[in-house]
């Protein structure tokens, strides 16, 4: 059994207090984390969207004059490799958009054709039940399900709450949604151009700070 020392009991210590005061001040905890995690979301949607970017960014690297040993060629690949990169994620996203949201809006209107018919058979099904009192299947075979259906649609599309919290929310909302995505795209950009940068920064932290089991997992993941 390992002897406890000091250094040992200081660790403790201090994680028993810091638990503590997570405990028993979580309000101000979970807001301050809150915020820290608005702070960097923008950060986080940054690295996920250089993720899909650099594969394709480094294939056209790859292809891009690779034998040139001309300056201009040099500094030049990287930005247009980027560019590329960025219009062929683009035109997937727009082709994707194109071929889903058609049969999307297809399955809607289907779906709102259909559920009247459906409901009517459903209907039909019960009254032939006998411990299903007849004033109730009555009432079911009086509902306009057509006409219940569309209210629930304009419900839905109309929205709760006043026009103008709705208005105000849905501002707020593209205004804030256009901002972190901007930023989010910046961080992108930095982050593809200067990647080789970054890793050698990375590597050397890890290699200072981290153990050589976790460099490597670390360097992976990088």
């Amino acid at each position: 059994m390992k002897k406890l020392d000091w250094k040992s009991c200081i660790k403790i210590a201090v994680t028993v207090f810091a638990i503590f005061l997570a405990i028993h001040y979580w309000p101000s905890a979970a807001k301050l984390l809150k915020a820290a995690f608005a702070a960097a979301l923008p950060l986080l949607i940054g690295t996920a969207l250089a993720y899909p970017l650099n594969i394709l960014m480094s294939f056209y690297e790859r292809h891009l004059y690779p034998k040139s040993t001309k300056k201009l060629a040099v500094k030049s690949r990287r930005g247009v490799a980027l560019s590329l990169a960025l219009l062929t994620l683009a035109s997937i996203v727009a082709l994707v958009i194109a071929l889903v949201v058609p049969q999307l809006i297809s399955c809607i209107k289907l779906l709102i054709a259909e559920v009247p018919g459906a409901m009517k058979f459903i209907v039909d099904k019960v009254s032939t039940l006998d411990f299903i009192p007849t004033d109730v299947v009555s009432m079911l075979k009086e509902i306009d399900w057509q006409s219940k259906l569309t209210d629930i649609v304009k419900t839905v599309a109309s929205g709760f709450g006043s026009v103008m919290d709705v208005v105000v929310g849905t501002i707020s909302s593209v205004v804030s949604g256009v901002t972190t995505g901007f930023l989010a795209f910046i961080f992108a950009i930095y982050v593809l151009l200067s990647k080789d940068k970054l890793f050698s920064q990375l590597r050397k932290l890890s290699d200072r700070y981290i153990p050589k089991k976790i460099t490597k997992k670390v360097t992976y993941v990088a």
